[in-house]
């Protein structure tokens, strides 16, 4: 039981940071089975979460430097 709530608590704690705006938080702790199988889903799905953000701003600073380059002729 101390270790599942311990697990909840990373869990919450995760989420309102996403819920924040903060994409840095990863649930941490050594867990087994089912809560392992959570806390690594959750990790994984913020990686990528990161991930895509970076390539979508990527892609706007590409737009921006092509539209100056048009605006500029």
């Amino acid at each position: 039981l101390v270790s599942l709530d311990g697990a909840f608590d990373e869990i919450r704690e995760t989420t309102v940071a996403l819920a924040a705006g903060d994409l840095t938080r990863r649930a941490q702790g050594d867990f087994d089975g089912a809560i392992a199988e959570v806390t690594d889903a959750l990790n994984t799905a913020l990686d990528q979460l990161q991930d895509a953000l970076r390539g979508v701003a990527l892609a706007a600073e590409e737009v921006g430097n092509g539209a100056s380059e048009i605006a500029q002729g």
